[in-house]
C-alpha cells in the first residue's frame, strides 16, 4: 500500500478519535470554604487563618530546606530549589479544613474527570517560599501507587511574585492566587502529575502552600461494572480499514498524559484518556484485536544550524534551553520503540520490545508537534556535528489482530520469537485436553512466523568459529518435534536460501526419528544439492557445498542406525555432496578471483562422514587434493588433515583406508625430498637476479644482484622511481634492504643485499622435518 495511503488512514482514524473523545483538562483550580479555622503543627502553637507574619515564622522555625528528586538521588540545591518544608506527618488540619478539601475534590473529580469515590487526598508536605523563593521547572514523581495528580493549596498570606506555572501538552497557564495573597481565602490549583510546572520567584512577603498527592485507590474486585459503551461506528470502520491493508503493522494511540509504569493501569488513566481507552478497547473487541498499554520512546536526531558556521560558536554543545533559533533540516534517524508492556487489565506483559515507524502513530496532536522530554545539540566540530537529538515519551494503547499476534512476536526479535516458542512448547504437558489441540496450533503458527522472518545470513557462511546465536539452533532441533512435515519442507527451502551457517545437527537427527526416512530423505537430497540463485548481478555469495551439511552428514554416518537412513541411502547423500564439493573446488582452480575462503575444512568433515559411512566416494575425495593444490595447499592443510584423518579412521574401523594411507605416502616422498639436505648459504654476494621489470633503473638493479662482489650500492632517482624499485624488489621478495639516501639531486636509493631466501629456506626445512615427523 502506498505511504500516502497509510497516511490517510491513520489521520481517519485520529479524526475518529477525536470526534469521539471528550476533551480533557489537564488542570483546574477553586478556592477553599476553610473559615478561620486552620491547621497545627508538632511543636509549635495552631496556625490560624489568614496566616499573620508571627504564624509564618513559627512555621519557619520548624522547617528544613527542601530537597528535589533527579533520577534515584534526592538532592538539596538551592539553585534548583529554594524552598523550606515541613513533612506532612507533622500538620494537622482542622475538621472544618478537612470538610472543606473534601467539597473540593468533588469538583476537581468533575474537572479532571477522575472516580470521585476513589480519589484520595493525601497531604505531602507544607511548603514555605521565603522572598527570594522558587522552584525550576520540573514534574512530579509517583510517590505512591496509584498517584495521578497533585494538589496546590496556597493558604492565606500576604506575599508578592510566586505565581505557579503549569505546561502540558503545548499549553501553558499562569495562577497568581490573588485571593490568597490578599489574605481573603486559600486557593488551590490541582493538576495531573506528568504535567511540568514551576513556581516564580516570590517577591515580598512568605508564599505558604500545602501539597496534597491525589490518588486513585484501586477497583474493588468484583464490583458491578457499567453498561458496556457502544462501539464508535466511524472509529471502528477505519481500525477495521487499517487492519486490511496493514494486518502485521500495530495500531499505536498516545495517550494525552504520560504515566509510569506501575500506574499505566485501565483504573488510573486520567481525563480524556479513560474515553480513549474506553473507544479503543471496544473496537478492539469488536474486532477480535488484542490490546496491550506501552511506553513508547522516539528518538530523533536531524541536521541543525545555528549560523555559526563553526566559527563563533565552534564546537558548541547545548544540553538544554532554547532552540527556536536553529535551523532544522533532513533526518538521519527516526527510531520508535515500545516497551514497558502490560496487558488489557495493566499486568505486566512478557513481551520484547517492538519498533514501528511514524505511520502507525494515532495521536491529536501530531507527532512532529510532540513536546521533547530530552534534547541534545551538537554544534560544528569539524568533522561531525550540526545534529539536533531529541527524545519524546508517550504512554501509550497498542492493538492488533489475534490472527497476527505471532507474526508480531516475531517482529519483536527471533531470539524472543524462538524463547516464546521454547516456553510454550515446555508448558504443553500442563494443558488440560480441550486446551491442548489450540496451545498447538499456536506453536505450530509460532513457528511458521519464526521461519518466514528466518535472518538473511549469506555474508557469515565462512564466519570464524561457533555461531553466537544459539537460539538459532535451538529453534532448529525443537522443530521436528512440532510433527508438522510442511514445516520441516519450508524451513530447508528458507535456510537453503539464506543462512548456511545454522547448526542442523540435532535437527536432521529428530526429522528422521519423527518422520522416517522415506520422508525427510527427499527433503535432506534437496538440501545438498540446492545451488541458490545469483543477485541481480550475477553474483554468488553461496557456493558450493555448506559446512554445516557436512556437518550434519557427519552426524548421520556416525550414528550406529545411521538416524534410520539405511547404507545405500546414506552413500547417496554423501556422493551428492562430495560431487558439489569437488566441481566448486575445481571451478575455484578456474577462477581469477576467489569470494570467501577456500572450502578446506568443509572438505575434511565431509572426509571424515565418507570414512565412518565406509562410503565408495573416498578414493574421489583424496584425488580431489592432487587435482586442486591451489586450492589444499601442501603443508599448511594437506599434511595436517591427512594426520587428523588418520587419526579419526583408527579410531573408528581400526584400520585405514587404502586410498588415505597411499595419500599419506605420497605426502612423505614429497617431505622426504624437501628434506634430503639443509640449505647452505650462498658463497658470494651473488642473488636472484629477475626483478620482472626492464626499465633502466630495474636493470641496474639486476645488475646490482647478479655481481658476486658487491655487497652494496646506490642508485641515484626521483622519488617517483625510488618507489617504482621498492616495489619490484617488495614483490619479487628480492634479497635486498633499502635505504634513502638524502644527499645529492636526486637522492639516491641505497642497496644492501641480505641473507632472506637463505633463511627463510633453512625455516622451511625445519618446518618441513617436523611435519615429517607428525606422519611417520
Amino acid at each position: 500500500m502506498a505511504k500516502r495511503k497509510k497516511t490517510q488512514i491513520a489521520k481517519e482514524i485520529a479524526n475518529a478519535i477525536g470526534a469521539a473523545g471528550k476533551p480533557g483538562h489537564p488542570w483546574c483550580e477553586g478556592v477553599i470554604e476553610e473559615g478561620e479555622s486552620g491547621l497545627a503543627i508538632s511543636d509549635a502553637c495552631p496556625i490560624r487563618l489568614p496566616m499573620r507574619p508571627a504564624d509564618v515564622r513559627k512555621l519557619a522555625e520548624v522547617a528544613a530546606q527542601a530537597p528535589y528528586g533527579k533520577g534515584t538521588q534526592t538532592i538539596v540545591d538551592t539553585g534548583v530549589r529554594d524552598t523550606l518544608e515541613i513533612d506532612g506527618g507533622q500538620v494537622e488540619l482542622s475538621p472544618e479544613f478537612l470538610e472543606a478539601i473534601h467539597i473540593a475534590g468533588r469538583n476537581i473529580a468533575d474537572e479532571l474527570q477522575l472516580d470521585a469515590d476513589r480519589l484520595q487526598f493525601d497531604l505531602y508536605k507544607l511548603l514555605i517560599y521565603p522572598k527570594g523563593g522558587f522552584f525550576l521547572p520540573h514534574r512530579d514523581s509517583e510517590k505512591r501507587i496509584g498517584m495521578v495528580a497533585t494538589m496546590i493549596v496556597v493558604l492565606p498570606s500576604k506575599f508578592g511574585g510566586g505565581d505557579l506555572l503549569i505546561r502540558h501538552g503545548g499549553r501553558q497557564e499562569a495562577f497568581s492566587f490573588p485571593k490568597a495573597r490578599a489574605q481573603k481565602q486559600s486557593q488551590y490549583v490541582a493538576f495531573f502529575a506528568d504535567c511540568e510546572h514551576e513556581v516564580a520567584k516570590v517577591t515580598s512577603g512568605v508564599r505558604v502552600c500545602l501539597a496534597f498527592n491525589l490518588i486513585l485507590k484501586p477497583k474493588r474486585k468484583g464490583s458491578k461494572r457499567g453498561s458496556d459503551p457502544a462501539v464508535d461506528a466511524a472509529l471502528l470502520s477505519q481500525v477495521r480499514n487499517w487492519f486490511q491493508h496493514r494486518a502485521s503493522d500495530p495500531l499505536v494511540f498516545a495517550l494525552e498524559h504520560q504515566y509510569t509504569e506501575a500506574g499505566l493501569k485501565p483504573g488510573y488513566l486520567k481525563g480524556a484518556d479513560k474515553e480513549l481507552h474506553r473507544s479503543v478497547a471496544t473496537v478492539a473487541e469488536s474486532l477480535g484485536s488484542r490490546l496491550y498499554f506501552g511506553q513508547v520512546e522516539r528518538h530523533l536526531c536531524q541536521f541543525a544550524d545555528d549560523g555559526s558556521f563553526g566559527y563563533s560558536r565552534r564546537g558548541n554543545r547545548r544540553w538544554s534551553g532554547d532552540y527556536d533559533d536553529l535551523t532544522i533540516g533532513e533526518s538521519y534517524e527516526d527510531e520508535i520503540v515500545i516497551d514497558g508492556w502490560r496487558d488489557a487489565d495493566g499486568e505486566l506483559a512478557a513481551l520484547a520490545p517492538l519498533g514501528c515507524d511514524s505511520s502507525q502513530l494515532i495521536s491529536l496532536i501530531p507527532a512532529e508537534d510532540w513536546v521533547p522530554t530530552r534534547q541534545y545539540y551538537e554544534g560544528y566540530t569539524g568533522n561531525a556535528g550540526n545534529t539536533l537529538d531529541r527524545w519524546y515519551h508517550k504512554s501509550v494503547i497498542v492493538i492488533w489482530p489475534e490472527s497476527e499476534h505471532f507474526e508480531i512476536v516475531t517482529q519483536m526479535g527471533l531470539n524472543f520469537a524462538v524463547a516464546e516458542l521454547l516456553e510454550r512448547r515446555a508448558s504443553l504437558h500442563q494443558c488440560d485436553d480441550d486446551e491442548l489441540e489450540q496451545a498447538c496450533d499456536n506453536c505450530q503458527k509460532l513457528a511458521e512466523c519464526t521461519i518466514e522472518r528466518w535472518p538473511d545470513r549469506k555474508y557469515e557462511q565462512n564466519a570464524p568459529g561457533p555461531d553466537s546465536q544459539t537460539w538459532l539452533k535451538q529453534f532448529a532441533a525443537e522443530l521436528p518435534r512440532l510433527e508438522e512435515l510442511s514445516l520441516i519442507d519450508r524451513f530447508l527451502e528458507v535456510i537453503s536460501m539464506r543462512d548456511w551457517r545454522v547448526d542442523l545437527d540435532q535437527f536432521v537427527m529428530n526429522s528422521l526419528r519423527c518422520f522416517g526416512a522415506d520422508s525427510i530423505l527427499p527433503l535432506l537430497h534437496r538440501l545438498v544439492e540446492c545451488e541458490p540463485p545469483p543477485n541481480q548481478y550475477g553474483i554468488r555469495f553461496l557456493e558450493g557445498l555448506a559446512r554445516r551439511d557436512a556437518k550434519w552428514l557427519l552426524k548421520v554416518a556416525k550414528d550406529k542406525k545411521h538416524g534410520g537412513l539405511s547404507r545405500d541411502q546414506l552413500h547417496g547423500l554423501l556422493s551428492s555432496a562430495a560431487a558439489k564439493l569437488s566441481a566448486h573446488s575445481k571451478k575455484l582452480v578456474e577462477a581469477r578471483h576467489r569470494r570467501g575462503d577456500p572450502p578446506t575444512d568443509c572438505w575434511r568433515v565431509l572426509t571424515q562422514a565418507i570414512i565412518a559411512a565406509q562410503a565408495d566416494c573416498f578414493d574421489d575425495m583424496i584425488g580431489l587434493q592432487d587435482s586442486c593444490p591451489s586450492v589444499f595447499e601442501f603443508r599448511s592443510f594437506q599434511v595436517p588433515a591427512a594426520v587428523k584423518l588418520r587419526q579419526f579412521a583408527l579410531k573408528q574401523h581400526d584400520e585405514m583406508p587404502g586410498a588415505l594411507a597411499d595419500w599419506i605416502e605420497r605426502l612423505k616422498v614429497r617431505l622426504v625430498d624437501a628434506t634430503s639436505g639443509e640449505p647452505q648459504p650462498p658463497s658470494d654476494f651473488r642473488r636472484d637476479s629477475k626483478v620482472g621489470c626492464e626499465c633502466k633503473y630495474c636493470l641496474q638493479l639486476s645488475q646490482f644482484l647478479a655481481d658476486p662482489t658487491m655487497h652494496q650500492t646506490q642508485i641515484p632517482a626521483s622519488e617517483h622511481n625510488r618507489s617504482h624499485m621498492e616495489h619490484v624488489i617488495n614483490s619479487q621478495r628480492l634479497d635486498v634492504q633499502t635505504k634513502t639516501i638524502r644527499s645529492g639531486s636526486p637522492y639516491s636509493l641505497g642497496l644492501t643485499k641480505t641473507l632472506a631466501s637463505h633463511d627463510a629456506a633453512v625455516k622451511q626445512y625445519h618446518s618441513d622435518l617436523k611435519l615429517l615427523s607428525t606422519l611417520q
